[in-house]
């Protein structure tokens, strides 16, 4: 098992929050990137990025999944 910052183990933090809370909010993210972009055959766009914490690696850190049908 990978120990990483802060004692925390990498298999305690394997999940996806479909609905996170406001710690994950713009105004908590010391930075952005590593974007993405896919859009659909029908026009659906996904986009994702890296953020999170003041360093890396963190368990602070996490990949952020939005998508528009417009």
């Amino acid at each position: 098992m990978e120990s990483l910052c802060n004692n925390w183990e990498s298999s305690e933090f394997h999940y996806i929050n479909l609905h996170p809370d406001s710690s994950v909010g713009e105004e908590c993210r010391e930075w952005q990137g590593c974007p993405t972009i896919a859009i659909t055959e029908k026009g659906r766009i996904f986009a994702g990025w890296y953020t999170g914490g003041v360093f890396e690696p963190c368990l602070n850190n996490y990949n952020v999944l939005v998508m528009s049908d417009d």
